[in-house]
């Protein structure tokens, strides 16, 4: 019979291949809702929860993490001590359990919003014409980058498909939290190594940006390109407008220009590829494809 103080010894004496087996044990003979029980009066003792952390037990926290058993706020402030806070995994279960966490800041994700800063200031210098239309193009596209990058991927704990996960469940090779896959396609669960975060229902990850596109933030990547394409487009109008009578274009508005066809056809490529990968989701030869 397993108790919480015979788990409790084995960890202190540092038998956790003894502990996990336990636990396999216990969970082969008897239901899934005793189990649960047996399980919970371990997550919601903090001497045990720190006990398993510093002996990287991390197959409990997992189990807890896919039934939704874990007390958020008594694991919240264990991870959050500066004695365990370095570490890998306590890195990611912090951001599974709610924590807000945002992207790494690596130089990848960096140079993308920058390209794009630097082009609202030329964008900026060469509006002859129209400038409230101008600030608002701009505007938009600030605003739903913005709120792409707020909302960008991240491991979710509390959905109720998962709740049948077995123990111990598959990790991350490199954040060690529970790995859900699933057949349907952007229903997965990937690991970036750009933000250096599982996220999930993964669908890529935007360099312009510099956050991940998932489920969650779809939409505004999508406003985010239209408005783009709508500042490029007004841009182009404007300058064709404003030149199309002279004799001589200076050579630094033409190199403008030429940047805001080529970011205005890249851009609506783009677009067009994510609308048909959106009309043709549901369609089964192409999810067989994208497996």
């Amino acid at each position: 019979m397993m108790s919480k103080d015979k788990v409790l010894s084995l960890l202190k004496n540092g038998q956790l291949d003894v502990a996990v087996a336990l636990i396999k044990l216990n969970e082969s003979l008897n239901s899934r809702s005793a189990f649960d029980e047996t399980i919970l009066t371990l997550l919601q003792d903090p001497q045990c929860l720190r006990t398993a952390l510093e002996c990287d037990f991390v197959e409990l926290f997992d189990y807890g993490i896919a039934r939704g058993l874990i007390d958020i706020q008594v694991v919240g402030d264990l991870v959050s001590d500066k004695a365990n806070r370095d570490t890998p995994y306590t890195r990611s279960l912090m951001n599974a359990l709610k924590h807000p966490r945002c992207p790494k800041l690596t130089p990848a994700n960096r140079l993308g919003p920058a390209l794009i800063s630097a082009y609202v200031v030329m964008h900026l210098s060469m509006a002859h014409h129209w400038l409230p239309l101008h600030l608002l193009a701009i505007f938009l596209f600030i605003s739903a980058a913005v709120a792409t990058w707020y909302k960008s991927g991240r491991y979710i704990s509390s959905d109720i498909s998962h709740y049948d996960t077995p123990f111990p469940t598959t990790r991350c090779h490199s954040c060690r939290l529970p790995m859900r896959t699933s057949p349907q396609w952007r229903r997965k669960q990937v690991h970036c190594r750009y933000c250096n975060i599982c996220v999930d229902r993964f669908d890529h990850h935007c360099f312009w940006l510099g956050c991940c596109i998932n489920e969650t933030n779809y939409r505004g990547f999508l406003f985010s390109l239209i408005s783009a394409l709508y500042m490029y487009f007004l841009g182009l109008l404007d300058s064709a407008v404003y030149f199309h009578k002279r004799a001589r274009i200076p050579i630094q508005i033409r190199t403008g220009i030429a940047v805001q066809l080529l970011c205005y056809v890249c851009f609506f490529t783009t677009l067009l590829m994510h609308i048909n990968r959106r009309r043709y989701a549901t369609n089964s030869l192409a999810d067989r494809f994208r497996k």
